[in-house]
């Protein structure tokens, strides 16, 4: 099965046969202009948009929680940035959707941003208004971006909280294998509206993608696209069945809760599991929930545990889950919380260049207790979801040295650091330590 672009097979470079007619059909299924098949995940996509979207050296406008395929992006095409940052909810720390309000004043205070990106789902699932958002930039005639890598499934369900494609961005980027039954590395890129040309978005893409395309990963979206046309309304309709009695089911827990909140748009395939934070944390719930019964999460922060569902969970799955939680749930003896105590928030980085030319210059490895207050010479983020915590050009602060330090100690899973040592930029050409 393993084949390259032999007679009959057509060339995801230049589709005119088989291909073309699979991207076709994602097409119709979207509802877009034009749909293209990843082979390099949504990274390649969000690259290829920055590049077709902006002019080399441009400003963009994007949420700070972005991924960091997003700020790699950045980089490679110079852009100055703009910051969104998101409301956070106080318990959790889960970041919250970007607001259309804070799109207009951020377009009203700076005429010089050429585009604008989100992220919508994010990793626990909770949407922004992209329609009001769409709405504010497409006032001053620019392009709306989505990273929608958590939201494949979205446009199959009315249960599901609108796409990006439906609430009118330009261009939206889904990875099919995060949430859909598609093998790893697999997405799509999709076009719609008249402000970024198709011809430019297939130039970077040819550019940007492997010209030996894995005919795997191209059947498998294939295949994934077809089941769900084919049988998806019955598959959605039983994953909701066994949702439903799950959240039942979690309302009669003395102790662990499922996050959720009337006012927030969210994807309900998102279990956010909140254990009580005087008994365990979310890295300890996950630990217990992998060891003890062999139920593997997506992911752990420091305050709950975050599981994925799709359309091919199995109900047994369900039951397993909630069976461990219920137990759980009955042995948990929480103290007396005398306070609750609000997640740390970071105060906004000071940008002192662009990405771009920090990452061109000679860095030394600095201890955290020493770093606060230099200029930062790599990407630090927790893995996943893979949101940059600082950023090349960014002055470390104080409170983020000493949170990078505390999830050292608590042994949270951290990229870009080299123990308890992070690059910074080399101002002193004599410093012995430096490498390049």
């Amino acid at each position: 099965m393993d084949i390259t672009e032999i007679d009959g097979f057509d060339n995801l470079h230049e589709p005119e046969g088989i291909l073309a007619e699979s991207m076709e059909m994602a097409r119709g299924m979207y509802g877009t202009k034009r749909t293209w098949f990843l082979i390099n995940g949504s990274t390649v996509g969000i690259l290829a948009a920055l590049f077709a979207a902006l002019p080399r050296g441009g400003r963009l406008l994007m949420a700070r929680n972005s991924h960091r395929s997003v700020y790699h992006g950045v980089m490679l095409q110079d852009l100055e940035t703009v910051y969104l940052y998101p409301d956070t909810d106080p318990e959790t720390g889960i970041a919250l959707g970007i607001t259309a309000r804070q799109v207009e004043e951020a377009l009203e205070a700076d005429p010089e941003i050429r585009a604008v990106m989100i992220t919508s789902p994010t990793y626990e699932g909770i949407v922004s208004d992209c329609a009001g958002i769409a709405g504010a930039v497409h006032k001053r005639g620019l392009p709306l971006l989505v990273d929608e890598a958590h939201g494949a499934h979205f446009p199959f369900h009315p249960r599901f909280p609108e796409s990006a494609l439906a609430a009118g961005a330009d261009v939206v980027i889904q990875s099919v294998h995060k949430t859909l039954p598609a093998l790893t590395q697999t997405a799509l890129l999709h076009l719609q509206g008249n402000l970024i040309r198709s011809e430019r978005l297939n130039r970077y893409l040819t550019i940007l993608q492997s010209s030996s395309p894995s005919y795997l990963l191209m059947a498998g979206i294939d295949t994934c696209l077809g089941l769900i046309r084919d049988r998806g309304s019955a598959l959605w309709e039983k994953m909701f069945s066994e949702l439903d009695k799950f959240y039942k089911n979690a309302g009669n827990y003395r102790h662990i809760r499922v996050f959720q909140r009337e006012e927030i748009q969210k994807d309900p395939g998102k279990l956010i599991l909140l254990p009580p934070k005087t008994a365990m944390t979310g890295r300890h719930l996950y630990e217990v929930l992998r060891c003890r019964y062999h139920l593997q999460m997506e992911m752990a922060a420091e305050s709950y545990t975050l599981g994925i569902v799709t359309c091919r969970e199995k109900p047994e799955g369900f039951t397993r889950l909630h069976e461990a939680l219920e137990e759980l749930d009955s042995e948990l003896q929480p103290a007396k919380e005398t306070q609750k105590e609000k997640p740390t928030d970071l105060p906004p980085p000071v940008q002192t260049e662009k990405i771009a030319a920090a990452m061109e210059k000679e860095v030394y490895y600095a201890d955290l207790d020493t770093a606060a207050g230099r200029e930062c010479g790599c990407f630090v983020n927790l893995y996943p979801p893979g949101i940059p915590l600082v950023v090349p050009g960014e002055i470390i602060s104080r409170e983020l040295s000493e949170q990078l330090a505390d999830y050292y100690s608590k042994g949270v899973r951290l990229q870009g650091l080299k123990g308890q040592k992070i690059a910074v930029i080399d101002n002193h050409t004599d410093n012995p330590s430096k490498r390049g």
